[in-house]
């Protein structure tokens, strides 16, 4: 599987078995778009579920 799928992936709501992969397999933690990306991508999609919680 490509990188560019993998970020696709957690951006399509992956982002947790993305980030297990990283810390628990070490899978990908040398590609700088995956040790800071995937957390990012993480972030944002609990920000995003606080906020629609919240206003909903």
């Amino acid at each position: 599987m490509s990188e560019a799928t993998l970020l696709l992936l957690a951006v399509l709501g992956g982002s947790v078995g993305a980030w297990v992969g990283i810390k628990v397999w070490h899978h990908k933690t040398m590609h700088k778009k995956f040790k800071y990306g995937i957390p990012a991508i993480l972030l944002i999609q609990i920000a995003l579920m606080a906020f629609l919680h919240m206003n909903l």
